[in-house]
């Protein structure tokens, strides 16, 4: 067995890189924006129809997408623990426990 060694995140690039157009676009989008308007969900749509043979192939010229230095590692969030007690068992019917 080889070893991998890429980080995370090129790993996920190349996960990424390897899907088809549609999902690329879709991902890319995402990644790109905080929430998607009408005509970026169509244009996913019709790459999608495309690739799926639903519909003829589209007349445009498809964008390269690349996923290279496109994503950013999540910061780390420090949370305290938080001690939970239960402290009662009640209203025990079959198989449901309320937790109060």
């Amino acid at each position: 067995m080889g070893e991998n060694n890429e980080t995370p995140i090129e790993s996920l690039e190349s996960w990424l890189s390897g899907k088809p157009y549609w999902e690329q676009y879709s991902w890319k989008i995402n990644l790109e924006k905080e929430s998607l308007s009408d005509a970026d969900i169509e244009q996913c749509y019709q790459y999608l129809s495309e690739h799926l043979g639903i519909i003829d192939k589209l007349p445009e010229e498809k964008r390269t997408i690349s996923f290279k230095n496109e994503i950013m590692p999540v910061q780390e969030v420090q949370v305290e623990p938080v001690n939970l007690k239960l402290l009662e068992i009640r209203d025990f019917v079959g198989e449901r426990i309320c937790y109060h």
